[in-house]
């Protein structure tokens, strides 16, 4: 993972995952770690199903891949960078995060194999929380259309072992993670129901003349990224190193909100267990669209730059600060200084 956004550059990074079991594994990895599981999702639920189109949520972020690189833009569906087939956006949909009755509209025409999601969208818009009954309905309508469901949890399995799936009790056909379970070294996993791995296996071996699904490469499951992930998921992402991190995320978004409060300002402080960070908005944003509404580009910016200025890195611009492992409460104390020292001056 990259080094922690709450830590200073004496301190040495951590890895914040680790994932137990679906009931059937497949495991690879490569450079462009959880693209490459994502990827092979998406082949395994085409075959599965028999269908051709992906479903997304509206401020997704789940690797470079060709289907996944698609927005709204006006209301239009468009690629979101150079260098992609011309007929991409008619493989992908997008519908806004917790709208059900978008969703239900296109998984009704039943030619989606795969919705992926986060369980919280993190990355590009985050977080942004499911609303009250969202993930049921969402397991119901894709169980209703034959729709596959898959959970990204590369970046949300930073709450603790097994991420929000195993928080929050989530029921899926796939589950994909990345970066922090190998602490560094590139890897990307994903687990699945034995009824979808179906599709994978082979009863007869070699000369099994059943159609094959376009899996594996040269690096997949090679023994130095596997090693690793062992190391950090056994040693490294223990029940005490999750807590600690929790324990840490909690004062640094109690700090935030102190420091936003006494300023006057109406702004949100959100708390996803290790990861805290700031709406500039009075309420949590529930879409993407809503989140981009308040999310003050140029702020965000001089933030970082305010921030890297004083010894504190933090990471992705949308992404909010997150305490890794490594981190301590001087760690935290440096952030809310820093960040205190910016809203004096612009206040």
């Amino acid at each position: 993972m990259d080094r922690s956004t709450c830590c200073r550059p004496r301190t040495r990074s951590g890895s914040q995952a680790s994932w137990r079991g679906a009931t059937a594994f497949h495991c690879g990895s490569s450079r462009s770690r959880a693209t490459s599981a994502n990827t092979e999702v998406i082949r395994i639920a085409r075959a599965s199903t028999g269908r051709e189109k992906v479903l997304f949520f509206d401020g997704k972020y789940h690797g470079h891949f060709d289907d996944v690189l698609v927005e709204i833009e006006d209301g239009h569906l468009v690629p979101e960078e150079d260098g992609l087939p011309h007929d991409v956006t008619t493989r992908t949909r997008v519908v806004p995060f917790n709208d059900l009755e978008a969703l239900e509209r296109v998984l009704s025409a039943r030619d989606v194999a795969v919705v992926i999601t986060e369980p919280a969208l993190t990355n590009n818009v985050g977080p942004l929380m499911p609303d009250d009954g969202f993930h049921e309905g969402l397991r119901e309508v894709t169980r209703r259309t034959g729709t596959l469901l898959a959970y990204d949890e590369t970046h949300t399995q930073v709450v603790g072992p097994g991420g929000l799936t195993r928080r929050w009790g989530l029921a899926s056909d796939f589950v994909t993670v990345g970066k922090s379970i190998a602490a560094g070294i590139p890897l990307g996993a994903y687990g699945m129901t034995e009824e979808v791995a179906a599709v994978l296996q082979r009863p007869d071996g070699r000369d099994d003349d059943k159609p094959q699904v376009a899996v594996g490469g040269t690096l997949f499951g090679n023994p130095l990224s596997m090693a690793a992930a062992r190391a950090a998921m056994s040693e490294v992402l223990t029940d005490d190193a999750y807590a600690h991190s929790q324990r840490l995320g909690s004062r640094l978004a109690d700090g935030l909100s102190q420091v936003v409060a006494a300023a006057g300002l109406e702004w949100t402080t959100h708390r996803f267990w290790p990861r805290s960070g700031l709406s500039f908005s009075p309420s949590p944003p529930r879409t993407a669209a809503e989140a981009m509404e308040d999310f003050d580009v140029p702020l965000r910016r001089l933030l970082r730059v305010h921030l890297a200025n004083r010894g504190v890195w933090d990471a992705i611009v949308g992404a909010g600060p997150t305490c890794s492992v490594a981190a301590t409460d001087e760690d935290v104390d440096a952030y809310l200084a820093a960040f205190a020292d910016l809203i004096g001056e612009l206040v």
